[in-house]
């Protein structure tokens, strides 16, 4: 579905990565250059505020 399910460290950085239930973690930015979008999946600008 592309919503956050796990919670990892960058392997260049260290920061925490990933999330749960759905919800990023507060410290995430959405990376477009994956996959050329132009907002996350499971995103309140994509419409799927599920709270």
């Amino acid at each position: 579905c592309g919503g956050a399910n796990q919670e990892s460290r960058c392997p260049e950085c260290g920061e925490k990565i990933g999330g749960q239930n759905h919800q990023i973690l507060s410290t995430n930015r959405h990376f477009g250059l994956m996959d050329n979008s132009q907002h996350a999946a499971w995103s309140d600008e994509a419409n799927l505020n599920m709270a």
